[in-house]
C-alpha cells in the first residue's frame, strides 16, 4: 500500500493517518513514542522517495534495500530521507518468509517489503535491550 511507484506526482500523508501518526508519537510506548518504519520504494532510479509523504515524513524512519553484494538494489527508490539500508531478497541472495494461503516457507521475498520487516526487527532488539530509547 501507499504511493505509487511511477514517479511522476507528489503524494501526501492522509490526513487521518498523519494525526494517527502524531497520537502514536506523542502517547505510544507510554509516552516514549511509536517508531514508524516505511520503506524508500520500488521505483528504482525512476522514482524518487522525497515524493512519497510517508517516506519523506520527518515522523517515520525510512529503510532503502541494498543486495547480498551490499550495493543498492535496482528497485530502491534514491532520498536524502533515507536513513538506513537493509537487505532485500534475489538477485543472489534470498530472504525466507511464511507464505500467504500456504503452510510452507518461500524464498521469494524481494524489494523494499524485504528490508522493512529487518530494520523493524534491529529496532525492537534494541529497545529490548533499552527500553526508555
Amino acid at each position: 500500500w501507499g504511493p505509487s511507484d511511477l514517479g511522476n506526482k507528489i503524494e501526501n500523508i492522509f490526513y487521518s493517518t498523519y494525526t494517527a501518526i502524531i497520537d502514536g508519537i506523542n502517547k505510544g510506548r507510554k509516552g516514549l513514542g511509536s517508531i514508524y518504519v516505511f520503506g524508500s520504494g520500488n521505483g528504482g532510479d525512476l522514482d524518487h522517495c522525497n515524493y512519497d509523504g510517508y517516506a519523506n515524513s520527518p515522523y517515520t524512519i525510512t529503510i532503502a534495500a541494498i543486495n547480498a553484494r551490499e550495493r543498492k538494489f535496482r528497485f530502491s527508490e534514491p532520498c536524502p530521507c533515507i536513513l538506513a539500508s537493509t537487505y532485500s531478497g534475489g538477485e543472489s541472495g534470498r530472504i525466507y518468509t511464511t507464505d500467504v494461503g500456504s503452510t510452507a516457507c518461500t524464498s521469494i521475498h524481494t524489494g523494499i517489503s524485504a528490508a522493512i520487516p529487518i530494520a523493524s526487527a534491529i529496532i525492537a532488539l534494541v529497545l529490548s535491550v533499552n527500553p526508555n530509547l
